[in-house]
């Protein structure tokens, strides 16, 4: 009977939370219940309903909604093992972009952790740039810029490889693994222009002939005697 009782109660306060999410009373009776009876999925489920009911802020998530939206990240991760409902809930964070800069890059490490398989390569790519320009060290800001190049130039997308390195070079730090990575970078910027003006003039060369034969047809078909008097 009492773990009926419980059972109904978790039902209670999940309700509760969603009817106010900005309950915190609610929160942590719901958070104590779902614990004691091993319903943390629920208690993940009523946070992240929580922070659908607050809506949308006019530059993003409501501070209340990051929260739950984190709350429930970390529940769904690291207590319940389900990586693919965390990196959701925490994408959502980091989507809106207006967490504090501190929540967004706690966000941002874990999105990193959580994007591995080649599926989301383009998300983590988004996630390494948000994150370069968040981290407060510089050592630590060029490695994700380079990794950040590196999966950029694996997409085909040469514009934001060329900038990563661009500001790898731009910020030259004094130690010998930075004159490294400098060489390092010329060599690949240099690549990717490289490649970029062959195919440029591959296209050109192959647009060419094309021209020329509209020239040509436009010649035979001017009517005869054009031209004479």
């Amino acid at each position: 009977v009492g773990e009926q009782r419980e059972a109904e109660a978790v039902e209670h306060y999940a309700a509760l939370l969603v009817l106010d999410p900005s309950s915190e009373d609610a929160r942590a009776h719901l958070r104590e219940l779902a614990e004691r009876t091993g319903r943390l999925d629920r208690y993940a489920d009523a946070l992240a309903q929580g922070a659908d009911a607050l809506g949308a802020a006019p530059d993003g998530l409501p501070a209340r909604a990051v929260t739950l939206l984190f709350d429930a990240g970390t529940v769904r991760g690291e207590v319940l093992g389900v990586a693919a409902g965390a990196a959701a809930l925490y994408h959502r964070i980091f989507v809106a972009g207006n967490a504090e800069p501190g929540v967004l890059l706690d966000v941002c490490r874990r999105l990193d952790g959580l994007f591995q398989g080649e599926e989301r390569l383009a998300d983590r790519l988004s996630v390494l740039e948000k994150r370069a320009n968040l981290e407060p060290e510089a050592p630590v800001r060029r490695d994700l810029r380079v990794e950040a190049a590196s999966i950029a130039e694996r997409l085909g997308q040469a514009d934001r490889a060329l900038w990563a390195y661009d500001v790898v070079l731009a910020e030259s730090p004094a130690v010998v693994t930075g004159a490294c990575a400098r060489r390092g970078c010329s060599r690949a910027r240099s690549g990717i222009r490289a490649r970029r003006s062959t195919s440029g003039s591959r296209s050109r060369i192959a647009s060419a002939p094309t021209r020329r034969r509209s020239t040509r047809s436009w010649g035979c078909s001017r009517p005869r005697g054009a031209g004479s008097t």
